[in-house]
């Protein structure tokens, strides 16, 4: 599965920029996400947590740079999770996520292996060693402003 996206931040609150893509999402008894919307209706970020999938969030690493940097001169961050259960997968300090930018994303999931890229530059690829063979797609952010464009899922 190949999975692409544009994701443009148009400002975020916290400075961060947080874009998260979740793929392969399903209901672990088997329900239908849609007919349990409502339970995470809040949009609590550990109601997701709890179902089967994947998540990979991009975002601007604030918390690690040194003091004084220009917030467009620190590092992007990318973490790879698996759900049921947040658990990280791996996760890298490289490129960028700056407001303002339109950057060209891409998941590609290969058997067991993730690998997520943007704007053609691969920055991090892992092994779930569970993974889910099937779901859905949905965006999420948290404190930032922000549009997806060109979103399209291609079975390989």
């Amino acid at each position: 599965m190949k999975i692409e996206y544009d994701a443009h931040v148009i400002s975020s609150s916290t400075g961060v920029n947080n874009i998260n893509f979740f793929f392969l999402y399903s209901d672990p008894a088997g329900k239908l996400l849609y007919t349990s919307r409502d339970e995470r209706a809040d949009g609590g970020y550990a109601k997701y947590h709890v179902l089967n999938g994947n998540i990979i969030t991009f975002l601007r690493d604030v918390k690690n740079g040194p003091d004084g940097t220009p917030l467009d001169e620190l590092p992007g961050r990318v973490r790879i999770r698996h759900c049921p259960g947040f658990e990280l997968l791996d996760e890298t300090y490289a490129y960028h996520c700056n407001a303002g930018v339109t950057y060209h994303c891409e998941i590609v999931r290969e058997g067991t292996r993730i690998s997520f890229s943007v704007d053609g530059n691969l920055l991090l690829t892992t092994e779930d060693p569970s993974p889910h063979s099937s779901g859905l797609i949905g965006l999420r952010t948290f404190r930032t402003y922000l549009w997806w464009d060109n979103i399209r899922v291609t079975a390989l």
